[in-house]
């Protein structure tokens, strides 16, 4: 049984695109992709030492701010993996009584995946999903411990200049 007759790779499209029009209606998205936090990001010990309590909150606010723009591509890409995963269970819902009913869900699903092309479609685009949902959760989790010790830094610089 073909996968595509139930749903198509074009619905993940219009899913990208329903996405990105609902953050525009919403204003949801107020933060790009900035250079500036590049250069924050690669401070070297002698630019963090030289700079004042106001530079580090600003710096702080920037990161933060790029965080938020984090956050709104994990939420995207938690979207499509969320999408792949119910695709690929209903596949197998509506499949698995083609196998032994002692078989073990994981045999199944494996199998209907590998005997059906749209199936490998949609669990590649889960894999590249999931990757991508792990790597930017690690990447907003090291931002905002970033920028929370730029600010506390800031906090201490405008306690005592010399630190």
């Amino acid at each position: 049984m073909n996968g595509e007759k139930y749903c198509s790779i074009r619905d993940l499209e219009q899913l990208e695109t329903y996405l990105n029009e609902y953050v525009k209606e919403e204003g949801m998205f107020h933060a790009e992709i900035n250079e500036e936090v590049k250069e924050i990001l690669n401070f070297s010990e002698e630019e963090l030492k030289s700079l004042s309590a106001g530079d580090l909150y600003i710096a702080s606010c920037l990161v933060t701010t790029y965080s938020t723009y984090v956050s709104y591509r994990l939420g995207h890409h938690n979207s499509i993996l969320k999408w792949c995963v119910n695709i690929i269970n209903k596949l197998v819902a509506k499949q698995a009584s083609q196998y032994d009913k002692y078989m073990k869900y994981e045999q199944k699903k494996e199998l209907i995946i590998m005997e059906d092309s749209f199936a490998v479609k949609v669990d590649q685009a889960r894999q590249h999903a999931e990757y991508k949902v792990e790597m930017i959760k690690e990447k907003l989790q090291d931002l905002r411990s970033y920028s929370d010790r730029l600010e506390r830094l800031g906090r201490i610089r405008n306690y005592d200049p010399s630190r």
